[in-house]
């Protein structure tokens, strides 16, 4: 029984030191939440200035919510810094933006934070951030998500789940991430040591990340539960701001295979995927189709990305995210967008 004591140690630790050591808290109401004054956040852990409840009279409110996209390039370049200052910078112009945008989450967390955070700023205008890499698989009603030693684990509140290793032991949780960095660590060494570019992630796990995204580009995925469980959590999201009269916009945040052809072609070769059944913008298109039913506006910025991307990449090196100029080039399209939503608002 002796070999016992250091699991049970170990186990005791973990869950002992996991709410100190790392970025993140764990919320009993929302989920995952950034620690204060963290990665440049303000005190409320959003990447952004401070909040103020008061309303100044005359000032479009406007909410941002979304993932990690709402982070990239930290405050000062991230798109909705942005958006902001093109906004302000233009005469009359009369608007604030909070970015209540938290990493790691999707729509299912969106609604929660919304309901039970935002609202409580009485915003004239509420924008939905969704990315369509992974935003699908993050909309089951009930999910809650919350943070181990960084990393996000998905979990159903109350649900009767069977006994898992990964969601109910630390220790096993620690030390399964842990080898994983450490082979996508060795990975990157190697990428190094032959003199090639070294991304956020190796080569290998990047295109894994790909491919699992791939899948929402096939017609099978359009019955699938995490498209009705996004159908279901956006209309739940409209029904919320319908009610208080809040307008609702969606900006649909494009993934990086639907840009570069060079990417795709690579997913492709390494997981012998067949490129006739898959359409690299169906996604967006599907998403269109049901914000049009539900009468949404909405910004694709797809078109403007890949035409952008004709004079380089706006994407960090297998990262997933948008760099300096797939901020700035978003952030222009988001501004002329929200221009005319404000003006229309105005003219009420």
């Amino acid at each position: 029984m002796c070999f016992l004591a250091p699991i049970f140690i170990g186990e005791t630790v973990l869950r002992v030191l996991n709410p100190f050591l790392w970025d993140f808290y764990n919320d009993r109401e929302l989920g995952v939440r950034l620690k204060p004054f963290h990665w440049q956040s303000n005190s409320q852990g959003f990447n952004d200035e401070e909040f103020s409840e008061a309303r100044t009279p005359g000032v479009t409110r406007v909410i941002a919510i979304g993932d990690s996209f709402s982070w990239s390039g930290g405050r000062k370049y991230n798109y909705w810094t942005l958006t902001e200052d093109q906004l302000k910078s233009r005469p009359g112009s009369k608007v604030e933006i909070f970015n209540q945008a938290t990493s790691g989450t999707g729509p299912a967390y969106y609604l929660r934070l919304l309901k039970k955070f935002s609202l409580r700023y009485k915003p004239d205008i509420v924008v939905l951030c969704f990315f369509v890499g992974n935003d699908f698989v993050e909309s089951e009603p009930g999910l809650f998500q919350i943070r181990r030693y960084n990393y996000s684990i998905d979990i159903v509140p109350g649900a009767q789940n069977r006994f898992s290793l990964e969601k109910s032991s630390y220790l096993y949780f620690f030390v399964t991430k842990s080898f994983w960095v450490l082979k996508d660590w060795w990975a990157k060494r190697w990428e190094w040591v032959q003199k090639k570019p070294v991304g956020t992630f190796s080569e290998k796990k990047y295109l894994a990340i790909e491919t699992k995204r791939f899948q929402a580009a096939k017609n099978a995925f359009y019955v699938s539960r995490d498209w009705l469980w996004t159908r279901a959590t956006l209309l739940r999201i409209q029904e919320e701001l319908d009610a208080r009269q809040v307008r609702f916009l969606v900006v649909i945040l494009p993934d990086e295979f639907q840009v570069d052809e060079n990417l795709r072609q690579a997913v492709v070769r390494r997981f012998k995927l067949k490129p006739t059944e898959y359409d690299p913008e169906l996604t967006n298109k599907k998403l269109r189709e049901f914000l049009d039913q539900r009468g949404v506006r909405y910004l694709d910025v797809l078109p403007a990305v890949k035409k952008a991307s004709a004079h380089g990449s706006l994407y960090k090196f297998r990262n997933t995210h948008f760099n300096r100029a797939g901020n700035a080039v978003v952030a222009t399209e988001v501004a002329k967008f929200l221009e005319a939503e404000i003006a229309e608002i105005s003219r009420a």
